[in-house]
């Protein structure tokens, strides 16, 4: 029995209506495979979202993308209310693998065209909305929020069945579906019942946990309240905390509603400064160093990918700039080409690791030294005081998209606690960071948040008490699994508050027999059993449940059990981030070989032309004959290295593995040219040539050895790259 629609060359299905998603499921039903919907990637770890094989690791998975089902249709315009189809982001996705999402295709944008808006909003609006709500995700608000704006969801269920429910129509099924992890089917569609736009207006301010607006840890006073009240008065908020010893910063972020002005500008809010993305490459290689001290080596790959978006978004400025495409492309390749190679250079030198175990002994000591440059008190800024701004609701509500997730890749755990235990959980966590150092603050910061009761059975603010939310954050490419290392001394030191946890970050490992978080969770949430009961009825041939959401909601015996796929055969070598790297490497060095040659073949005939000739060949008795000499030697050198260096500008993947093997070539090549040059600096000397000579053939030879060694590193950079990982031609 064949797809309805085919697999797409990325191994994902994209159904374009919801009869296509509907088939599509009755398909998986009726086959026994399994189905996941993959939304913005937001979800950490990603095997929350794939089925158990990713994609393109079976024949028998299905993993759906719904970036061609994403319309917004106007129910009711008059009264705000849209039905939305759920591949919509909210608003535009920078890291949309089909490039389709945009500002204006986004719900967001088309809302505000019409007058209208959602409650309230995350930190960032990259997210589909059936994502977003999928996994209990929310804004930082106890006055507001986007579930008041839920009325219905159309969804196909594990059979094919198209559903509609509402808050008026079958609604348990319909509180139940509203954070559902995807687990009940497949939303088809959203019904909001929006509000008036509205404009924020707001301001940051970071100071010392003593100099904090709030009492952090009190019972709050007339002119100073808790953070219960804050939270409770304050319409917008998020706190960033820094409790490391000798820092000890807190940034309050807060925002209001202010009613929208005709000829209104917008003043937006600025996370980290005016030019966020140098800021971004320093604090992201920073802190990669700091996460991975214990063995600096393994560095250069992880890191691959920030300079794979530092080349694209240099591309995109110089373009800005004006600079034809081609000067564009190969700028953008230097500048990020020769920063990588820099970063690598310095990981590779001998007594790196010493150096690296050094650093970490002292850790605690410097870390506070650099934090203090990136989060500046309001005093220490230019110019002094917090940041004021004022910008629309829709785009000043997601504070965080400014910030760059491939540059900055942050993950968390999110631990949602009953506000009115607000004092006690600081508390808690201040004794916890005094007696435990780094080791228990991290290298990172935490987040706070406040958010409404929801109606949802499976939301983490569900059955009737607001939340305070302690987010832990760990660096995206620091070593280690943070759900291993970091994460599990605050489930347990939480653990007495009644806590919940956000359904798309990560969730503590619960291995069998114990199970001993699947128990906890399932004593916190009132409708546990009952979504259990409706997952089993919605879905009877376990078609959405994989074996992360088995473990997390202690459901491993659950039948059906789905067969071992078949393997998919071995994905595109090319696809990597280390081809990335590799091929930007080889076209900076392509052009470094074109630019030297550029230079060799000035310095050797610029002197002739301005009436300076080289004096090398006055001793002979024929002059023009050692000319013609030196040309038939250099020349074919010259040629055959802007060949080589062509030759690895055009259509590489065709001949990686052949370009690598012309290395030797090129290398040998360079090693008789230098040592040539060395020769000719040597004769300089005994005949006294002019300095000029002199300096300009050390220049050539020292340009000739560097290409040696900047050869030798894109070498091993290639090698890697088309070598396939360990075990890979076995994956399953």
């Amino acid at each position: 029995m064949s797809a309805p629609i085919p697999m797409a060359p990325d191994v994902y299905y994209h159904p374009s209506t919801e009869a296509e998603v509907a088939a599509l499921v009755k398909w998986a039903n009726e086959t026994e495979r399994q189905l996941r919907v993959r939304g913005t990637l937001h979800t950490f770890p990603h095997r929350a979202v794939f089925t158990d094989r990713d994609p393109g690791k079976s024949k028998r998975d299905v993993n759906l993308m719904l970036d061609r089902y994403r319309a917004v249709r106007w129910i009711d315009e008059a009264n705000g209310v849209v039905e939305v189809e759920s591949g919509c982001n909210l608003s535009i996705n920078p890291y949309d693998p089909t490039h389709t999402s945009t500002v204006e295709n986004g719900l967001l944008f088309q809302l505000q065209k019409k007058g209208w808006a959602l409650s309230d909003l995350g930190g960032i609006s990259h997210q589909t909305v059936s994502g977003f709500l999928s996994t209990g995700s929310s804004g930082g608000s106890l006055t507001y929020a986007i579930d008041e704006n839920v009325v219905a969801f159309r969804f196909v269920d594990g059979t094919g069945r198209v559903r509609q429910v509402s808050r008026d129509v079958e609604p348990n099924l319909f509180f139940s579906v509203g954070v559902s992890m995807g687990l009940l089917g497949v939303i088809s569609t959203v019904t909001l019942k929006c509000i008036p736009t509205f404009n924020i207006e707001g301001s940051e301010s970071t100071t010392s946990e003593a100099d904090c607006e709030i009492d952090l840890f009190g019972a709050g006073t007339s002119a100073r309240p808790s953070l219960e009240k804050f939270l409770k008065d304050t319409e917008y908020t998020r706190l960033m905390w820094w409790p490391q010893a000798n820092l000890k910063r807190i940034v309050v972020w807060k925002a209001r509603r202010i009613a929208p002005t005709p000829g209104f500008t917008p003043k937006p809010y600025e996370e980290i400064g005016p030019n966020p993305e140098v800021s971004e490459v320093l604090a992201g290689l920073l802190l990669s160093i700091l996460g991975n001290l214990d063995d600096l080596r393994r560095l250069p790959s992880k890191i691959e990918p920030i300079f794979s978006q530092l080349d694209s978004s240099l591309l995109v400025a110089l373009d800005g700039m004006k600079f034809s495409p081609a000067v564009a492309d190969a700028l953008s390749t230097i500048i990020s080409g020769l920063l990588e190679l820099g970063v690598d250079g310095f990981l590779e030198i001998p007594g790196i690791d010493l150096l690296g175990h050094l650093l970490k002994s002292h850790l605690a000591e410097i870390l506070p030294i650099i934090y203090k440059l990136f989060v500046p008190l309001d005093a220490e800024k230019s110019p002094p005081g917090p940041q004021e701004f004022h910008d629309y609701g829709w785009t000043g509500l997601p504070m965080d998209n400014g910030i760059d997730d491939v540059l900055m890749p942050t993950y968390f755990t999110e631990i949602w606690i009953p506000v009115s235990k607000t004092q006690q959980v600081m508390t808690n966590l201040r004794d916890f960071f005094e007696k435990g150092g780094l080791a228990a603050t991290g290298t990172y910061s935490f987040e706070i948040y406040g958010t409404k009761a929801s109606p949802f059975w499976m939301s983490p603010s569900s059955d009737g008490e607001a939340v305070v939310r302690i987010d832990v954050f760990w660096f995206g490419y620091n070593a280690g699994d943070p759900a291993e290392l970091l994460y599990p001394q605050f489930w347990e030191l939480l653990k007495p508050f009644g806590f919940k946890l956000h359904w798309g970050k990560f969730l503590p490992n619960d291995p069998l027999p114990e199970k001993k978080w699947a128990k906890y969770l399932s004593q916190q949430y009132k409708h546990w059993s009952d979504f259990l009961d409706v997952r089993s009825k919605l879905d009877p041939k376990n078609i959405f449940l994989t074996g992360y959401w088995r473990e997390h909601l202690g459901l491993e015996d659950a039948l059906p059990k789905r067969a071992e796929p078949a393997p998919l055969p071995k994905p595109d070598p090319f696809a990597s981030e280390a081809w990335a790297s590799a091929e930007r490497a080889i076209t900076l060095y392509s052009w470094l070989i074109i630019a030297s040659a550029a230079y060799g073949i000035l310095a050797a005939h610029v002197p002739f032309l301005i009436g300076h000739p080289w004096t090398t060949c006055d001793p002979y008795f024929n002059p023009l004959g050692c000319v013609l000499t030196f040309h038939f030697w250099e020349v074919p050198i010259v040629l055959y290295l802007i060949g080589f260096a062509w030759y690895g500008l055009k259509g590489l993947r065709s001949h990686a593995a052949r370009y690598s093997s012309l290395f030797g070539l090129t290398f040998t090549a360079l090693a008789v040219f230098a040592l040539f040059e060395v020769t000719l600096i040597l004769d300089s000397f005994k005949r006294d040539a002019p300095c000029w000579e002199t300096a300009a053939l050390f220049s050539i030879a020292t340009i000739l050895l560097a290409g040696i060694g900047i050869g030798v590193y894109v070498r091993l950079k290639l090698t890697s790259a088309l070598t396939p990982p360990a075990g890979l031609a076995s994956a399953r």
